[in-house]
């Protein structure tokens, strides 16, 4: 790498073909950097689209008036036109090296928007994997070297995307998970009284039976029957020690079928009958 005053740096401009130029995407320039303590770029704007990868360190990013720090695995895209500024965070804990490769392309924006850029939100988090950084220097080393292997090198640049889109997809995958998890437990919470099944805990998680008692069991410790069952029977302990509920009335308010289903779980649960607690509830 060359050094500049801001950073060391490797700039690689790229002549694409004709050919090349007909595709959805068709690479412009690529490089790599690493920064100074004082390294900052910007206000300005560029041309075409750009995707920064982070290796190390810190960056504070501005964009649209809003500022985000991003660190290493994240990326962020430059989009055409639209101004930008960053600079390096906290250079003394860890020093900020980056990756870039900026493009052309009808393909570009959809693209873009699949591996999780908008143009209000320009940034991902932790999308730069080890996969993803092979081929970004197999990709710098065909620019490198204005590889006329035209179709490898857009290989190469849609194999790069593919992975940054794979990586998008994990993350909302895991994102979802979060959000049906906690709803399932919610839906158990809010309908516990109402004779509600396992089956119907899966039905509204929507994700296969085994997964959704596996993830439940994870986050609660206990298998989701075990939790439904802890509920009403916790539930149970609070209504028997009101004596103006009978025994029958409780079974049924806590969607057992009849109270001898009830007392059979009651008795199972604690070790004693409903109403032995009834008559004891200090045991």
């Amino acid at each position: 790498m060359k050094e500049y005053p801001l950073e060391y740096a490797e700039h690689i401009y790229y002549a694409p073909s004709e050919m090349e130029k007909q595709g959805g995407i068709w690479p412009v320039r690529t490089g790599k950097n690493l920064a100074k303590p004082n390294y900052s770029v910007g206000s300005r704007m560029i041309e075409c689209y750009s995707i920064h990868c982070i290796s190390s360190g810190k960056v504070s990013f501005v964009h649209n008036e809003q500022s985000v720090i991003l660190s290493e695995g994240d990326l962020f895209c430059l989009y055409p036109l639209i101004p930008y500024s960053y600079k390096v965070v906290n250079p003394d804990i860890a020093p900020l090296s980056m990756k870039w490769l900026a493009f052309h392309g009808s393909q570009a924006f959809s693209i873009l928007a699949k591996i999780g850029f908008t143009q209000l939100k320009p940034y991902v988090r932790g999308s730069m994997t080890l996969e993803s950084e092979k081929v970004m220097n197999h990709i710098q080393s065909m620019m490198r070297g204005q590889s006329s292997d035209n179709l490898r090198l857009q290989a190469s640049i849609y194999q790069l995307l593919s992975c940054f889109i794979e990586q998008n997809e994990v993350s909302n995958l895991a994102k979802h998970n979060g959000s049906w998890v906690q709803r399932a437990i919610d839906y158990m919470d809010a309908h516990y009284m109402e004779g509600i099944t396992v089956s119907d805990v899966v039905s509204l998680a929507g994700v296969h039976r085994s997964h959704c008692y596996t993830e439940l069991q994870r986050v609660l410790g206990i298998s989701p029957q075990q939790y439904l069952i802890k509920l009403r029977m916790k539930k149970a302990l609070e209504l028997l020690q009101v004596e103006k509920y009978t025994v029958t009335e409780i079974s049924l308010s806590l969607g057992y079928k009849d109270v001898y289903s009830f007392s059979r779980s009651f008795g199972n649960y604690y070790g004693m009958p409903p109403t032995h607690f009834r008559f004891h509830p200090t045991k």
